[in-house]
């Protein structure tokens, strides 16, 4: 009920993606202009400068360090913009970082209309991405910089697409680019694995999986041989507090349940009513979030639902079947 995968005639085609052009490109400044500058830029201008300069300089704390190539990307844009005769300060750093998540958010909500059309209109597809762009304030919440963010929700997008669209080989070439980002992108090969089983021959989902594993171990050490063993900085924090384990802190603190539970809001209910009208590659893929909550249970800030973004590709589809039902019953 409510899913279709008829394509957009060809005459409305380009009419429909002028729109959405309309529609996303205004979406992606607001919630940059917010992300960047009221939430983020304006109240850590030299702060995050600073970071800036000990990730450049190899000096910063882990995960971060490892994390390097979001900080590299820009640094190099802010090179150009100095040789363009833009000023040598922490305001052009950050007009830097911000361009770059404008971009990056415009490209990930385009994804995430490419990867809901493969079962819903391009109506409801747009819907979809209404549910991404209602909760996206609760992901400014309680952190800071952290430009990997926008990345890694287009590179598990990404992902997505290449699973649902059985484009199975770009899949170790897109862990393999995301590691250097953020090492949450493994999590992909589990949800892979499970799409998979089934709907391809075993022998090619075991090599796909295969090769997307070696894509995350390379970068992986490398990036760890390249900084060495470096202290967390979460750890560092629990040390100077008396905590004893993140995930202590994640299960004591109720301000960090209340933005996941808000994160996900009515789509917590959605999923479970709508499991059996899911997609079945949704279904299949769910297999991947139990794992991405208790490794970030474990290892990450509950209070900070900028984690959580990659997961609501996999929600949304419920959420927009739900309200499908609920039309088709008052109608």
């Amino acid at each position: 009920m409510g899913i279709s995968q008829e394509p957009i005639k060809s005459p409305e085609r380009g009419r429909f993606r002028r729109s959405l052009l309309l529609l996303i490109v205004p979406l992606a400044i607001i919630t940059t202009y917010y992300h960047h500058h009221v939430f983020i830029s304006r109240p850590n201008l030299l702060a995050i400068a600073q970071n800036h300069i000990q990730v450049i300089s190899g000096e910063a704390q882990a995960p971060t360090q490892y994390r390097v190539a979001p900080f590299r990307i820009a640094e190099e844009i802010y090179r150009i913009a100095i040789y363009f005769g833009a000023e040598e300060e922490a305001g052009t750093l950050i007009l830097c970082y911000t361009g770059i998540s404008l971009v990056l958010t415009a490209v990930s909500f385009s994804l995430l209309i490419v990867f809901l059309q493969r079962w819903f209109s391009p109506g409801k597809a747009v819907l979809g991405l209404l549910f991404m762009v209602a909760v996206n304030p609760l992901a400014e919440y309680m952190y800071f910089h952290q430009p990997s963010d926008p990345w890694i929700l287009m590179f598990f997008l990404l992902g997505y697409i290449a699973i649902v669209y059985q484009k199975d080989i770009w899949l170790p070439l897109i862990v393999f680019l995301a590691v250097p980002f953020k090492e949450t992108i493994g999590l992909l090969i589990p949800a892979y694995i499970a799409a998979g089983l089934g709907k391809t021959t075993p022998k090619h989902t075991i090599w796909i999986a295969v090769l997307m594993t070696i894509g995350f171990i390379l970068p992986y050490l490398y990036l760890r041989l390249l900084y060495g063993s470096l202290e967390n900085y979460m750890e560092d924090r629990l040390l100077k507090v008396d905590m004893p384990s993140i995930f202590m802190v994640n299960l004591t603190n109720l301000d960090g349940w209340i933005v996941l539970l808000l994160l996900f809001n009515a789509l917590w209910i959605a999923v479970p009513l709508m499991w059996r009208k899911l997609p079945r590659d949704i279904r299949r893929m769910f297999f991947m979030v139990p794992i991405f909550f208790l490794i970030h249970l474990f290892n990450g800030r509950f209070v900070e639902a900028r984690l959580f973004l990659p997961l609501l590709p996999l929600y949304i589809p419920a959420g927009i079947l739900w309200l499908d039902l609920l039309y088709r019953k008052d109608t």
